[in-house]
C-alpha cells in the first residue's frame, strides 16, 4: 500500500450528524458561509465541523471528502 493510499484511509468513520450536514452540503457546492448562514452558525464552526469530517475521513482534500459522501450515500 502506498504512502498515498494509507494517508486516504478513514480513521473513524463516526461522523456526527452535524459533520454529516456539512459533508453534504460541500458535496452538494455550498461555500462555508453559505452553510454557516443556511444553519445559524458560525463560518468558525462551519469550519471545525469541516476539517473534523476530513480527519475523520481520512481526505485530504475537497474532492476526496466529496468522493467519500457519494461512497456512503450522503449524495448521490
Amino acid at each position: 500500500m502506498t504512502a498515498h493510499r494509507r494517508a486516504q484511509r478513514p480513521r473513524n468513520l463516526e461522523l456526527t450528524p452535524r459533520e454529516k450536514t456539512i459533508v453534504t452540503m460541500v458535496a452538494e457546492g455550498f461555500t462555508n458561509k453559505q452553510m454557516a448562514e443556511i444553519l445559524g452558525i458560525s463560518l468558525k464552526t462551519v469550519e471545525t465541523h469541516r476539517t473534523a469530517a476530513m480527519q475523520k475521513t481520512g481526505a485530504t482534500c475537497v474532492a476526496l471528502l466529496v468522493r467519500y459522501a457519494v461512497r456512503v450515500g450522503l449524495v448521490s
